[in-house]
């Protein structure tokens, strides 16, 4: 009980947080993991500008525009494991869009159809949201199914869905970034990445204002004393934020 009252509160500091962002002149659309977040820094943005769902999965965003979005009942929170993902949880609980005051720029990678897995309640109650497995803690499983990863065969039609989609809502330019795959040993992993490459590379030649951003393999090397393969060294966030730069893409800042 103690718990969901802390959080939310959180969540009331969250959506003023949110408001705030998307009713400034100037915002970006965010649906970016580490690799990107690292990078903003280094674009001299105010973070303040950026309005962030990490965990929105191409399948959660779609349901947000066939009005089919399953909000997560708050009280799971309490089978997060961690309060940084316990905050990406509140993002997808609260996840909207304005009609008026839209973005003027939408950033997204890779991330979340290479790892997240789509949770969903037992009870319609419960709602549905996304995690990596590890995020969560086993006892959820009384509560919310996993429906695992996006199925590969389903990427290309998902993303080009929604990209219709926004593009119906937003004419503003769409920056998608591909996560490198260099360091990953795990075979599944790695076809799947490239699964999504190839998605991706056939979306941008059907919806206009969109850009793809990749690293050069010559510059991918983990972080130092860090073996996760998506953690990488400080050239890698130079590269992705000279190319954003030099891409002339970035909004007027506020």
């Amino acid at each position: 009980m103690i718990l969901s009252i802390r959080w939310f509160f959180y969540s009331v500091f969250y959506l003023l947080k949110i408001k705030q962002i998307t009713y400034r002149k100037s915002w970006i659309l965010s649906r970016t993991a580490c690799l990107v977040n690292d990078t903003y820094p280094l674009l001299k943005l105010n973070n303040s500008d950026i309005y962030n769902v990490q965990k929105g999965r191409v399948d959660l965003l779609n349901s947000y525009f066939t009005n089919s979005y399953e909000r997560p009942r708050l009280g799971l929170i309490k089978y997060i494991n961690r309060p940084d993902i316990k905050k990406l949880f509140i993002q997808q609980k609260y996840f909207f869009l304005p009609r008026k005051n839209k973005p003027s720029l939408f950033i997204l990678d890779s991330f979340s159809e290479l790892v997240d897995k789509r949770f969903v309640g037992r009870s319609p109650v419960e709602g549905a949201f996304n995690a990596y497995f590890s995020d969560v803690d086993s006892r959820i499983s009384k509560k919310m199914v996993c429906m695992d990863l996006l199925a590969e065969d389903k990427l290309f039609d998902s993303y080009l869905t929604f990209f219709n989609a926004f593009r119906s809502y937003s004419d503003c330019p769409i920056l998608f970034v591909l996560f490198p795959d260099k360091l990953e040993k795990r075979q599944s992993y790695l076809t799947r990445s490239r699964a999504i490459k190839e998605s991706i590379e056939r979306i941008k030649i059907q919806i206009p204002n969109f850009h793809v951003f990749e690293i050069p393999d010559n510059l991918v090397n983990h972080a130092k004393n860090d073996s996760n393969p998506y953690h990488f060294g400080k050239e890698v966030y130079d590269s992705l934020a000279n190319q954003i730069i030099m891409s002339n893409l970035l909004p007027v800042k506020n």
